[in-house]
């Protein structure tokens, strides 16, 4: 399943893709479907994984660990919270979505981490 990965120090992003069992790659289908995106940020400092399930009103879920071996069981967690919590709003399409992690979805995530975009080239 894919990620957008926001890297330190300056929030650029990256595609990251991590392979899941069968089950969890079909939930997160069919949210990235209906419009939501996966993001992560690794922490430097504190080697802190903090990975959410959002559009660009805000998360569905969200999930932290350390990182290492426990990412998987948090991606797990992350998408099976994000998929029930997606299904009891009723299941519809994002009225804000942020396919594969577009520039509307960037631009709304620089400013607010007050990144200045002029940092970024």
């Amino acid at each position: 399943m894919r990620f957008t990965q926001f890297l330190f120090p300056n929030g650029r992003k990256k595609p990251n893709d991590i392979v899941m069992p069968e089950e969890t790659e079909r939930l997160a289908g069919e949210l990235q479907g209906a419009g939501y995106s996966f993001e992560i940020e690794v922490f430097p400092d504190t080697q802190v994984v903090s990975m959410d399930c959002c559009d660009l009103e805000g998360q569905l879920a969200s999930e932290a660990c350390p990182n290492g071996p426990d990412v998987p069981v948090a991606v797990e967690k992350l998408v099976r919270r994000a998929h029930q919590r997606w299904k009891q709003e009723g299941g519809k399409p994002s009225s804000s979505p942020c396919r594969t992690a577009g520039e509307e979805f960037y631009e709304m995530h620089v400013r607010a981490h007050s990144i200045d975009p002029g940092e970024l080239d």
